[in-house]
């Protein structure tokens, strides 16, 4: 019986393997285009399609999803959501613009204009102060 299950495993392997390639080879690009739009979570905050790791243990399981997912005919938009959904909102490069992720494009704008209004303010106000004396 243990013959027979290692049988399996291996040609399970050779399958995944196999499938995989196919998915890489076929359709290359789309999966450069997808590992470039979603970070490794290996917690490097390397782009996965970059992640220089030698014994990363996520880039290869993670773009083995992103081709399985490619496999089932899965939009982009729709890869990108369901990792998003399963991985969090921090695992996409750009994140998207809809809810509570709505915050990550939110806040930096937001501090970034009281920023500016704060010191243009400021400098009007040292200039009115200045020309009084």
């Amino acid at each position: 019986m243990h013959g027979a299950a290692r049988l399996r495993h291996t040609l399970l392997s050779v399958v995944m393997l196999a499938s995989l390639a196919l998915a890489l080879d076929g359709d290359s690009a789309r999966m450069q285009s997808l590992t470039t739009k979603v970070f490794c979570n290996c917690g490097c905050g390397e782009v996965l399609a970059q992640c220089s790791h030698l014994e990363c243990k996520t880039r290869v399981p993670l773009k083995q999803e992103i081709a399985s997912a490619v496999l089932q005919g899965k939009s982009d938009e729709r890869i990108l959501d369901d990792l998003g959904t399963k991985y969090g909102a921090t695992i996409l490069v750009i994140p998207a613009f809809r809810g509570f992720d709505a915050l990550l494009w939110i806040v930096p704008i937001a501090a970034a204009l009281i920023a500016v209004v704060g010191f243009v303010w400021r400098h009007w106000s040292v200039a009115a102060t200045a020309q009084k004396q």
